[in-house]
């Protein structure tokens, strides 16, 4: 169990420095376009294009992002109404439902960026395969992020565990 707090700790920490690198990059690139534009009229031609390709990538790290925080879109109502063992019940058998799903996404998204890593992107120096290589990376840290979720709930002492999301 401590191995599994301190991989999901250092995955936290990775997560959450990348994310925080890739908006301020985002961000700041945008401002530079914005006031080159409007002040020197002048128009930065990759800036937009950077913007669109950090997004994807902050968007598929950011997933999960949203599973270690318990954020991630479910339907409350079908388990705020029973007992909490069958909460716990549904939190797990949900979270399996996802794990299925993105780990089979992960094989998926490899062969997707594979065909694209000849292509260049437009506007920036670098290949396509490495702006779709967030969606294999994306899949793979929610997969862990999920087994560790479900292994966390799975070692809570009796049916009362921490089930219920705060909004």
């Amino acid at each position: 169990m401590a191995s599994l707090k301190k991989l999901n700790d250092a995955l936290s920490k990775l997560e959450e420095w990348l994310l925080l690198c890739g908006l301020g990059a985002m961000f700041i690139v945008l401002l530079v376009q914005v006031i080159s534009r409007y002040l020197f009229n002048y128009s930065l031609i990759w800036s937009e294009v950077f913007a669109r390709y950090m997004y994807l990538w902050i968007v598929f790290l950011g997933i999960s992002f949203g599973v270690r925080n318990k954020k991630h879109i479910r339907v409350s109502i079908l388990y705020d109404h029973y007992p909490r063992s069958f909460q716990k019940f549904m939190y797990i058998f949900l979270d399996l439902a996802a794990l299925v799903f993105f780990t089979i996404q992960i094989p998926v998204g490899i062969r997707f960026c594979q065909g694209y890593f000849a292509v260049p992107a437009a506007g920036l120096p670098i290949s396509m395969g490495f702006v779709y290589l967030a969606l294999p990376i994306g899949y793979t840290t929610v997969s862990l992020r999920l087994i560790a979720e479900i292994i966390t709930t799975l070692l809570e002492k009796g049916p009362n565990g921490p089930i219920k999301e705060e909004c």
